[in-house]
């Protein structure tokens, strides 16, 4: 798993009760950062806000400031947006602003709505002009900016918009000066520091794991596998040396996916697709959980040779997911909605359900010590305890073998 945040300071009215909030670039918990790359910041605060932590759980039901680069304005995602939940914030220091001025006016067509960030009334009123009485809200830094100036433009800025906010607001006699002025919004230390909101999420790598997962159990063609497989450099090349490695004993090194699907499947490609998903690049040797998940999903493939109505895969898949809410950091429910699971896999892991279900139950007594149920189970599965010792010790040496070639 990896964290993110996002960064968010109210903008309060009059009354100094919240009317909006401002969305910032965070990249830790430390309430400040070093943008130098613009578009990077605005394409992570997006992903983060949108796809991360909701917007709902980040603003509820007020306004959504969001400070855009000038490509991000300029293209066709930033329609995505949801027009009535924010605000576009037009930074200074755009390239062109012809550009600029003619997608603010389409945009402005559509309904969105505008801020002008830092305004400086000589040089954004002249760069702005044409759009200048499409902006809804402008936006000056009251640190910057020179009160003798602002007081004799007030009427020229209230022809622009009656909805000034006055940013970097520090203390009450900044507040009550700008308020007496007429500004109907302020923003500022005064009120409250940013707060800094964090979450987990999969890491880049998982997420690739999960659509390769998706692809495979759409028994999609093998070019289009291949296709994504070659997309993810890193999660192909970590994936051969597990299936190179000797526990596999495969008689021929792989040296491609398109070898790794003619000999062992899609099934079996699938089970070593999540065992990626517990291996740490670093320290995946010295993993408990990792080595717990492998060790369950090869013990219950050794005892499923026991039925001859238990498919090998669907056991060994069983053990590796019976953790993987421990790696994701999220419950097993959310796993299973984005990758399509068949229902005797998912309800073995989530009710220890049907054979597969009692014997993972049954490896788990095994792990609590609790031999007195442990016994019973096995008992009403029809393996005995030599049996199932036998099996533990199998899956110590696999996991050992494994580790040896990683």
């Amino acid at each position: 798993m990896q964290d993110y945040f996002i960064g968010r300071q109210p903008i309060v009215n009059t009354n100094q009760d919240i009317f909006a909030y401002e969305l910032l670039y965070r990249d830790s918990l430390k309430n400040f950062v070093t943008v130098n790359d613009n578009r990077f910041a605005t394409s992570q605060t997006i992903i983060n806000l949108f796809e991360r932590f909701g917007i709902e759980n980040v603003i509820g039901d007020y306004l959504g400031f969001l400070n855009l680069s000038g490509d991000y304005i300029l293209s066709e995602t930033i329609e995505l947006i949801p027009k009535e939940k924010f605000v576009i914030e037009i930074l200074e220091g755009f390239s062109s602003v012809d550009k600029l001025i003619t997608r603010v006016l389409q945009l402005k067509d559509k309904g969105y709505i505008f801020s002008l960030d830092d305004f400086v009334y000589k040089k954004s009123y002249y760069d702005f002009t044409p759009i200048i009485n499409y902006i809804d809200y402008i936006k000056i830094d009251v640190r910057l900016a020179d009160r003798v100036e602002i007081a004799k433009r007030m009427d020229i800025l209230y022809k622009i918009s009656d909805k000034l906010i006055a940013e970097k607001v520090e203390t009450k006699e900044d507040f009550e000066f700008f308020k007496h002025l007429g500004f109907k919004y302020f923003q500022g230390y005064f009120f409250e520091r940013p707060t800094i909101l964090k979450t987990k999420d999969l890491e880049p790598n998982q997420v690739g794991v999960i659509k390769l997962l998706n692809l495979l159990n759409s028994y999609a063609s093998i070019k289009k596998v291949k296709e994504l497989f070659e997309a993810m450099p890193d999660i192909t090349l970590r994936l051969i040396k597990f299936i190179n490695s000797a526990a596999f004993g495969l008689k021929q090194k792989i040296n491609s996916i398109n070898q790794a699907i003619n000999l062992i499947g899609y099934n079996r490609l699938k089970i070593w697709l999540l065992i990626l998903t517990y291996a740490d690049k670093q320290n995946i040797k010295k993993s408990p959980v990792f080595q717990t998940a492998v060790i369950r999903g090869k013990q219950l493939e050794i005892l499923s040779e026991n039925f001859k109505d238990i498919d090998k895969d669907s056991a060994f898949l069983v053990g590796i997911l019976s953790l993987i809410d421990v790696v994701i950091q999220k419950p097993k429910e959310e796993l299973f909605e984005q990758i399509n699971i068949d229902d005797l896999v998912k309800n073995a892991v989530l009710f220890k359900e049907g054979k597969i279900g009692t014997m993972l139950f049954a490896l788990e007594l095994d792990e609590k010590n609790d031999y007195l149920v442990l016994i019973e189970t096995l008992s009403n599965l029809g393996i005995s305890m030599e049996t199932f010792v036998e099996s533990k010790l199998k899956s110590y040496a696999w996991l050992q073998s494994l580790l040896k070639d990683i």
